[in-house]
């Protein structure tokens, strides 16, 4: 298991489920400059317990329980009892939910602290978690990319508990309490490329607020040909933000719809404005972000980031779980490789196999094209 990339830890924040990060940092960091995400659970090192763990764990970047040191099932039930004492009662709530989730310890060194390692192997005993992620970058760093989703503190304080509104009382139960604190987490964009590239949908384009805070320079929308302004009323949401150059592309989301024309145009719109603005944070987004967008994307990763098709759309994914070109932007997305590569490393025969969506659309494409040749 490789450690979390600055995108991820991103990603993983903009999520309100299947996630627990868990800032392992030493307290007086957390106490000054930390994470604004509600769901947080700080559990600074310094306080953490050492359970032990061998020194392969230790040395590598790489969570398995073969590598931890072995614990008998009631010594681990009573060493995370233990641990959820550690954590305030908000808190707690969160990390009873890890049942299937993965987790991520943010610490602010490349290796991993003996403890924090020991906190690993503990999790992976018990069986509950799918993954444990270690951070090995900075937080500075991760601070510098993205300012919006940080913030520090200038009054000491002992309490390094999440706070919550006082509208929230310990008296509901947790299911309750993760509710609201999930109401709480910021829905941005997912984020492709660090620092400056965003996938997402309509309605985070037209929050105004949320594209001030993140700075977005740029943005390339994508949406129905019928609404060639937009929806009308709504065009001129982006024109009042005068540092947004954006690119219109009317593209309807169906099937036999040609997306191939657009794409140098955006590829291109891409490398302007990286290239003219060292500063560039740029938006790309359709009605979900699920189909037009992703396409974009794609197409930016394999022209700019040495990346083929199989490696884009496995990356993009990776970013943004609901990444689906349809069957015919992904029949665009085949051809635009070979014009790049002069080769294919998906083949429609291969995706068939990995999605009923293209099975059922190949199925119908190549019946209308044995009714065209038999005419």
């Amino acid at each position: 298991m490789e450690c979390a990339t600055p995108v991820q830890l991103f990603n993983f924040l903009v999520k309100t489920s299947g996630t627990i990060i868990i800032d392992c940092r030493l307290q007086e960091k957390y106490l000054r400059h930390r994470l604004k995400y509600p769901l947080l659970i700080p559990l600074p090192v310094d306080i953490l317990p050492d359970v032990g763990c061998s020194r392969n764990l230790c040395e590598h970047h790489t969570f398995s329980s073969s590598d931890a040191r072995h614990l008998d099932e009631e010594e681990v039930k009573k060493k995370i009892s233990e641990l959820e004492l550690l954590v305030g009662p908000y808190d707690r709530c969160v990390l009873r939910q890890r049942n299937k989730t993965t987790v991520v310890l943010i610490t602010d060194e490349p290796a991993v602290p003996p403890k924090v390692a020991s906190l690993a192997s503990l999790l992976l005993q018990e069986g509950k978690c799918l993954h444990v992620y270690h951070t090995n970058f900075t937080f500075e760093k991760f601070s510098e990319l993205y300012p919006f989703m940080t913030e520090h503190k200038t009054r000491r304080t002992s309490n390094f508990s999440a706070k919550m509104p006082t509208s929230i009382s310990l008296e509901l139960d947790d299911y309750q309490i993760m509710k609201q604190k999930k109401d709480l987490v910021t829905q941005y964009p997912n984020c492709i490329l660090e620092g400056h590239m965003y996938l997402g949908t309509r309605r985070q384009a037209l929050d105004l607020e949320m594209m001030k805070i993140m700075g977005i320079t740029h943005i390339i929308r994508a949406h129905d040909v019928k609404e060639d302004d937009f929806t009308a009323g709504n065009h001129d949401v982006y024109r009042r933000l005068d540092s947004i150059k954006y690119l219109d592309v009317a593209v309807d989301d169906k099937l036999g719809t040609d997306i191939g024309m657009f794409l140098k145009p955006c590829v291109a719109f891409y490398n302007e404005a990286t290239r003219d603005d060292e500063n560039c944070q740029l938006f790309i987004h359709c009605n979900m972000g699920i189909s037009r967008s992703s396409t974009i994307v794609i197409a930016i990763l394999m022209t700019y980031k040495n990346m083929n098709l199989k490696e884009a759309l496995e990356y993009a994914q990776g970013c943004r779980h609901q990444v689906q070109p349809n069957y015919s932007f992904m029949k665009e997305l085949i051809k635009y490789e070979h014009s790049l590569l002069g080769s294919n490393s998906l083949k429609m025969t291969e995706l068939t196999k990995m999605n009923a969506h293209y099975s059922r659309a190949y199925a119908v494409d190549k019946q209308d094209h044995r009714s065209c040749t038999t005419m």
